[in-house]
């Protein structure tokens, strides 16, 4: 079996593509439609570097060369779709953009085998709108949320008749598509390989935060906790592949790490990588108490929750002083992940959504007879 994936180049998709290849089912190519766009900047830049504000702004519109016309690689996707033949194909989407291909490319490609379209952020309310219009036009054989949220166009019972977007009511026509719902497919294969701490108790960082630092919620959280505990970490976290390698090392080594489950536009919550992430490398994750997590995960047992700023920074001195008791919820989270939430079992879970008949055996995924 065959997988092309259509992706941008960011480093969190590169996580989302390991994973597959990690359960030893599939032949795996991707096609980056971004890449006319990133080598274009740089060279806008070189001429224009007055433009620098602008381009940060994702503001393109006075700029020709990061136009529609000169970015978009519509023709090269299909091109690597007719040359691989995959058997399936992934569109991992970005929300917008000169590069974002066209409905009628998407269509194109679903015409030359299924295409998935595996979203990040299906529990945004900004996304709904174009949900509605991909499901009109046909384009995908399958939407697949990686975010866990149950409240979202594939999976609600009850379609709402308006959504907020960016704090602004908007009607919509009530609807539901063919979608899957999953929490964050991990590559187990970034947790072996470093030396590590053999003892809980060795673990240097006694509450951490690695990850974007951004957000009306997130920034102060992570300001007032920088604060009130002396100990606590704040680690960035750039866009490359050795980067995320220590950014699981740190998780590693960290006895308690910080996350929040905001969506891109603050509208709603989900369920981050983060908190998979963190279960894999042992240690507990200090979360913001919410609907979704808890439909997977039961609080103060496979995660500690906090409720507000304050609380959080209360939890948080709870935690440093009973190792014991942060050992122990880490313990569970990674059972639990490594049970019903690993590779396997949700790129399975897909599989399946599709009409394919696979299984899940020792970690990997194979065909079934």
């Amino acid at each position: 079996m065959k997988v092309l994936f259509h992706t941008t180049s960011s480093n969190n998709i590169n996580n989302a593509i390991n994973s597959l290849k990690s359960v030893g089912l599939v032949g795996v190519q991707e096609m980056h439609y971004d890449q006319k766009h990133i080598q274009a900047v740089p060279l806008v830049l070189q001429k224009r570097p007055d433009l620098l504000d602008s381009v940060r702004r994702g503001d393109f519109r006075e700029i020709p060369e990061l136009q529609r016309e000169a970015v978009n690689c519509d023709n090269e996707m299909l091109i690597a779709a007719k040359v691989f033949k995959p058997d399936l194909q992934i569109y991992i989407s970005a929300w917008e953009g000169a590069f974002v291909p066209s409905m009628e490319t998407l269509g194109e490609l679903n015409s030359i085998a299924p295409l998935v379209h595996m979203c990040f952020d299906s529990s945004d309310p900004p996304w709904w709108p174009q949900m509605l219009q991909f499901e009109k036009r046909g384009v995908f054989s399958l939407t697949w949320n990686i975010d866990g949220g149950l409240l979202w166009p594939g999976a609600w019972t009850h379609p709402p008749s308006a959504i907020s977007v960016h704090g602004n009511w908007q009607k919509i026509e009530p609807f539901k598509i063919k979608g899957v719902t999953t929490l964050t497919p991990v590559d187990p294969r970034y947790f072996d390989g470093r030396i590590l701490p053999m003892d809980f108790d060795a673990r240097p960082v006694s509450v951490g935060y690695a990850g974007n630092g951004g957000g009306v919620f997130r920034q102060p959280l992570i300001g007032a906790l920088s604060e009130e505990i002396k100990s606590f970490v704040n680690r960035g976290y750039s866009d490359s592949g050795e980067s995320y390698r220590e950014y699981i090392w740190f998780l590693q080594n960290s006895k308690v790490t910080l996350s929040t489950p905001f969506t891109g536009s603050g509208a709603s919550v989900h369920v981050k990588g983060k908190l998979c992430e963190g279960g894999l490398a042992g240690c507990c994750v200090l979360e913001r108490r919410n609907p979704a997590v808890d439909y997977y995960f039961y609080p103060r047992f496979h995660y500690w929750p906090y409720t507000s700023i304050e609380d959080c920074i209360e939890q948080a001195r709870y935690l440093i002083s009973r190792p014991r008791l942060c050992e122990e919820i880490g313990a569970n989270l990674k059972h639990e992940i490594e049970y019903r939430h690993s590779a396997g079992m949700i790129w399975g879970q897909v599989f399946r959504a599709l009409g394919l008949n696979v299984e899940v055996r020792d970690g990997e995924l194979r065909i079934a007879a």
